[in-house]
């Protein structure tokens, strides 16, 4: 009898660690992805062009990601000085209902 129950409590203590490794990766991943996907680059490199931005809002929607993007400009110039990105995502392990929204913002110049 008592093999039977530290088999059982064995093998319950193994399926939890296998769940909380699995959300830790899954994640990271997440984590990961919302970092490479914050590029200024693409931006940047348009000169901040309202349809460059317009499209990389769209990507992000598509993602599930929600980008804001503030451009600039020094008083009665219509060319960007600068301006700020921010990206909001969800980040936790839902089998837990561990989630919170995160925060990821880079300076465009």
């Amino acid at each position: 009898m008592e093999v039977i129950i530290k088999s059982f409590i064995g093998v319950f203590c193994l399926m939890l660690l296998t769940v909380t490794g699995i959300g830790i990766t899954a994640t990271s991943v997440s984590a990961r992805n919302a970092n490479a996907f914050l590029s200024a680059e693409r931006i940047e490199a348009a000169h901040f062009a309202e349809d460059v931005i317009e499209a990389c809002q769209a990507d992000a929607r598509e993602m599930d990601y929600d980008l804001s993007v503030e451009v600039y400009r020094p008083g009665g110039s219509k060319q960007a000085a600068y301006g700020s990105m921010t990206l909001t995502y969800d980040y936790g392990i839902s089998f837990f209902d561990l989630e919170n929204t995160r925060k990821i913002a880079v300076d465009l110049w």
